[in-house]
């Protein structure tokens, strides 16, 4: 007899958690989230800040579908190159909103986010699969939403909420050590309105891109130049130093090592585009972006 109240209970939790109109996103180009980017461990920690805008609607087959764009709008100094190679490139997201099954989906047909779930069922989160913890209700943008609540692998609790997102790894995903989301939501914003703000009213700041061609990274006292097929180390407090060339693929094109200041000839034949230049020794290391014409 003892297992009847057991049932009932989640009997009701389950209807608890159906009952209500469905918030929806429904999208528009006034609608953008900030993130905090971190994934790696002590020695090799990538850490910056990503904006994710709507820029329009777009049609595929049948279904009209919201193309977003993240860009980087600040990386942490200490940032290694593959960090800034990675967070220097937009992304773009393909994504819609089926309002009946109460999902979101992106151009595969990948489930993103389900909000037709249930406490106890496995839901789609951070890009994995989890258990719904509990259901909750709070008022947002002056509007009654449910928050479903879930683990994530480090088992620190996280969140879905209806008409906005999940709270890591939407609608962009990454994944650190032990498949640890990369995205953390700090804010969610929509005709003006901040709708979601997890640290502070500054959060939710529409920051333009961070012009990371241009901008040198964790910079100690090196000079050099670069240009005419020449790399030219005018400069630096302490010697030996090395200096490598990598193309945005990751692959490193060219090496070289300096005893003192002096020149050295790039290989013939690079492709033209943009490349990460690494400069580096015992007085610390520079990192930034060339163009080889």
């Amino acid at each position: 007899m003892k297992l009847f109240p057991i049932l009932l209970l989640l009997c009701c939790l389950k209807v608890s958690a159906q009952s209500g109109a469905y918030v929806p996103l429904a999208l528009d180009t006034s609608c953008y989230w900030t993130h905090a980017y971190q994934v790696g461990g002590a020695d090799d920690e990538c850490f910056g800040y990503t904006l994710t805008l709507v820029e329009k609607d777009t049609i595929i087959g049948s279904h009209s579908y919201a193309k977003l764009r993240t860009y980087t709008t600040g990386i942490e100094p200490s940032a290694n190159w593959r960090c800034v190679n990675y967070l220097s490139q937009d992304k773009i997201t393909l994504v819609r909103e089926d309002t009946q099954q109460r999902k979101v989906l992106d151009e595969t047909g990948k489930v993103l986010l389900d909000f037709s779930k249930n406490v106890g069922d496995t839901i789609i989160s951070c890009g994995s699969f989890l258990i719904i913890d509990s259901v909750t209700h709070k008022i947002l943008g002056g509007i009654n939403r449910r928050c479903f609540w879930t683990h994530n692998p480090l088992f620190q609790p996280t969140m879905l909420i209806e008409g906005i997102g999940a709270v890591q790894n939407f609608p962009v995903a990454d994944f650190g050590e032990w498949m640890i989301p990369g995205y953390r939501m700090l804010c969610f914003s929509k005709s003006g309105y901040s709708l979601f703000s997890a640290d502070s009213p500054n959060s939710c700041r529409k920051l333009p891109r961070l012009a990371v061609g241009v901008t040198k990274i964790h910079v100690p006292a090196i000079r050099y130049t670069c240009q005419n097929g020449l790399l030219v180390l005018q400069e630096s407090p302490a010697y030996p130093v090395t200096a490598t060339l990598h193309n945005l693929n990751g692959q490193q094109v060219f090496g070289t090592a300096f005893h003192s200041p002096g020149q050295v000839a790039l290989p013939d034949g690079l492709p033209a585009g943009m490349y990460v230049l690494q400069i580096s020794g015992k007085a610390g290391r520079l990192l930034t972006k060339v163009i080889i014409p």
